[in-house]
């Protein structure tokens, strides 16, 4: 809702495009929204004083300072769930403020609410403006003003149900050639001036935008306050920007069935991790006492299906650890839970801790909460963490996301993490070096040239890897079957094992022949980072085609921000820069010798005639 009760211009049909009429009207996923008066405002205001001192001043109908050109001015026929479509056209020093409740409204009542004020504003701007005669003007203005917030208030009083947004939104259209930029600010009510505030710099690019902020990245910065401030400002360089014109429509805090994406909307969950008290079971385990809670209705199901999936479950909880683990294992639960973090540190440093420990990327971790303090906390300290409601636990089969492909490989996945938990303690209490520590691991691989039956593994490998991803491509099944049926490449499939147990098969490469051999596709699960796996197959790919084509390999990498750890391998193995075309950079391997320092992998090879020993 905007102040249209001062002065505006009056807008023709023809202001708007009828096709962005039709953009401002979609109701999209919106289903609640807060009830918000957005009012013109000066950044520099001093009022009263600067009424007098400032050269800025603009005196409207009410002796308000007018940072506006025309105001609020309504679109004729625009219209949107909620309220109507204005045209704002700002002087420098103009931004728009409201103060507000973080009370959410259904779309019925918001258009209630508008029509209400649609009316007091109409009236307002047909009444006389009565000069000074009384010592200010904009009589009729005012009391319209008061009357619209007065009816909020009553409304934000009557409301009931939830009282958290998911959402910030900003529907705006630009007419202009160029983009511009805004300043969100968001803080508690009278605390707008505290560094403790949220700050969000919007690109708004010609055209309609639809903008949503999500209110996890806004949360952190309000505590429990539900009274809120809020300023939009244009980011204006000079005087001959003045008259930036935007048209808004739907602009503050709503809850949005379709939010914005926050975390990569394709990317699949690796690691469940699980709130325990009022999330996995009903109760409170320090105060009820072990034995005294109860498991939710079909939670160990859905634990089980996730790990028959391949999503490992995890725990990141506020509790006393050993009581803990003893509840888990009188529910027959323990062995479910990988890396559990129980203890009382702040949970976003559990979730960073167990995202370490798994070695995967922080936007393949979910975590579920009951307490929307702890998911919103999380939010802040490990932002790339997808955050799920405890109510929604029995949904979470069904989403997108939890949808992954359930291999073999997938449903031992938790034996893998498992054993990597033996090898973690193992180190920790080792008194060597980790070389040293790697070398009495004895860490074996088997490389093989893959059969068609595998090609699920495969098309999971590489799917999943990033950190260990040479050339980040992507195939689908049947480009993969294909692949392996390629007279014109070689593949090869990578398993490893040590003396703590079995990794599984963690790696896929590709190698293109003709003239010189070369590695377009190299890729391990992150289950054997840092352990010189790929070091090892380096040096086993260099030997494998010398014969065929002297000491001379190339291999194709493709440089991203999740991958440039292994991308060090190249340089240790004794690869060089060939050329590079973009993020494309192609190594070669033209030595006379393969440098083995510090080989801690043995490597056997298996092909389909024969198994060697690679020397």
């Amino acid at each position: 809702m905007f102040e249209t009760e001062c002065q505006y211009s009056r807008l023709g049909s023809d202001a708007l495009p009828d096709a962005v009429k039709r953009a401002f009207a979609e109701a999209r996923g919106v289903s609640k929204i807060a009830l918000m008066l957005w009012e013109e405002h000066c950044t520099e205001c001093a009022w009263p004083q600067c009424y007098t001192s400032c050269d800025l001043y603009n005196p409207r109908n009410d002796a308000n300072c007018r940072r506006t050109v025309d105001g609020f001015s309504p679109v004729p026929g625009a219209a949107f769930p909620g309220g109507r479509v204005v045209r704002v056209q700002f002087r420098n020093w103009g931004m728009l403020t409201t103060s507000c409740e973080l009370v959410m409204h259904s779309l019925v009542a918001a258009d209630a609410a508008e029509a209400f004020n649609d009316q007091l504003s109409r009236a307002a701007q047909s009444l006389p403006h009565l000069g000074k005669a009384i010592g200010r003007p904009g009589l009729f203005s005012r009391m319209a003003r008061k009357a619209k917030r007065q009816k909020v208030r009553n409304s934000n009083a009557r409301a009931v149900g939830m009282h958290r947004p998911n959402c910030f939104l900003m529907d705006i259209f630009s007419p202009a050639d160029r983009s511009v930029s805004l300043s969100v600010l968001i803080a508690p009510h009278g605390g707008e001036s505290s560094p403790l505030r949220f700050q969000k710099r919007i690109e708004i690019v010609p055209g309609f935008q639809a903008i949503r902020i999500p209110f996890v990245e806004i949360a952190p910065f309000l505590g429990e306050t539900r009274n809120v401030f809020v300023s939009v400002t244009p980011n204006l360089a000079a005087d001959a920007a003045e008259g930036l014109t935007l048209f808004f429509g739907r602009m503050g805090f709503a809850v949005d069935s379709e939010p914005p994406v926050q975390k990569s909307a394709d990317k699949k969950i690796k690691i469940m991790v699980w709130d325990l008290d009022n999330t996995l079971w009903g109760g409170v385990l320090v105060e009820d006492g072990l034995g005294k809670v109860a498991l939710k209705p079909g939670i160990r199901e859905v634990l089980e299906a996730l790990d028959a999936r391949g999503i490992v479950n995890s725990v990141a909880s506020k509790n006393d650890a050993d009581l803990a683990l003893q509840q888990l294992d009188q529910f027959g639960l323990k062995d479910l839970f990988v890396f559990p973090e129980i203890n009382w540190n702040p949970k976003s440093q559990s979730i960073r801790q167990i995202t370490a420990a798994f070695n995967v990327g922080a936007d393949t971790i979910g975590f579920i909460d009951d307490s929307v303090f702890e998911r919103e906390e999380v939010a802040a300290g490990a932002p790339k963490t997808r955050l799920y409601p405890a109510e929604d636990y029995a949904a979470l089969l069904q989403r997108p996301e939890f949808n992954v492909p359930v291999t073999e490989e997938a449903k031992n996945r938790r034996s893998f993490y498992r054993t990597e938990e033996k090898r973690q303690a193992a180190f920790a209490h080792a008194s060597s070096d980790y070389l040293t520590f790697l070398k009495q691991s004895r860490i074996e691989i088997v490389i093989e040239v893959p059969r068609a039956g595998q090609v699920a593994r495969i098309h999971e490998l590489v799917q999943r890897t990033n950190q260990l991803n040479f050339s980040g491509n992507r195939y689908s099944r049947p480009e993969i079957g294909a692949i392996l049926g390629d007279p014109a490449k070689d593949t090869f499939l990578i398993s490893a094992s040590d003396i703590y147990g079995d990794y599984g098969q963690v790696g896929f490469a590709i190698v293109a022949l003709g003239g010189v051999p070369t590695v377009v596709d190299l890729a391990f699960s992150c289950r054997v980072q840092a352990k010189t796996v790929e070091h090892a197959v380096l040096r086993f790919l260099i030997a494998h085609y010398r014969n065929a084509s002297g000491p001379m390999l190339d291999l194709v990498f493709r440089r991203s921000d999740r991958n440039q750890q292994v991308g060090k391998a190249l340089d240790e193995v004794g690869f060089r820069l060939k050329n590079k075309e973009g993020a494309v950079e192609t190594y070669t391997y033209d030595k006379a010798d393969i440098d083995r320092t510090s080989e801690v992998v043995t490597v056997t090879f298996r092909d389909s005639a024969a198994e060697l020993q690679q020397p």
